[in-house]
């Protein structure tokens, strides 16, 4: 009961620092995002601009394809990194949806005195006892307990944007 309780109480406080750290992250990926479709449409028009010369003989086709190989090279670079942002936020939603439910059975269970069967499927996944002072007891959510506590303390998920 005690390795639960503490458990439960170490969710509260990831609960409540990631909110924070997900609205300032939330701010800059989306500001990055904005930024990243803004400068594909300036360089797909820049593109656009430099083929109407081309065609208007204002530049020669040299000059062209050099521009335009430039372009596309840099308008490839950006879409990249917007499909991985996508990726990013796909990542996120998911991992946001299931620290709600951890978070939602921990509120069910927080006010239990002793414990329930419901704790034990929510939280425990085995229970190995070695004898009566040695009992081990393992976590059915420690692999989204470490995402967690990696989002809490502020660790970059997109960091090859």
């Amino acid at each position: 009961y005690v390795a639960v309780r503490r458990l439960m109480w170490q969710i509260q406080r990831l609960r409540d620092q990631i909110a924070e750290q997900q609205t300032a992250e939330e701010k800059v990926a989306n500001k990055e995002y904005r930024m990243m479709l803004s400068q594909i449409d300036k360089k797909q028009a820049e593109r656009m601009r430099q083929y109407i010369a081309y065609a208007e003989g204002v530049i020669r086709i040299e000059e062209y394809l050099s521009v335009k190989e430039k372009l596309t090279a840099e308008i490839d670079e950006l879409q990249r990194k917007v499909s991985h942002l996508q990726e990013f936020r796909a990542e996120s939603n998911e991992l946001e949806r299931e620290g709600k439910q951890l978070f939602t059975c921990v509120e069910e269970s927080i006010g239990a005195e002793k414990l329930t069967r419901e704790m034990v499927k929510n939280f425990v996944d085995t229970v190995y006892i070695y004898d009566a002072k040695h009992i081990e007891v393992v976590f059915s959510c420690e692999d989204l307990l470490k995402k967690l506590s990696d989002v809490a303390e502020g660790e970059k998920r997109n960091e090859n944007i």
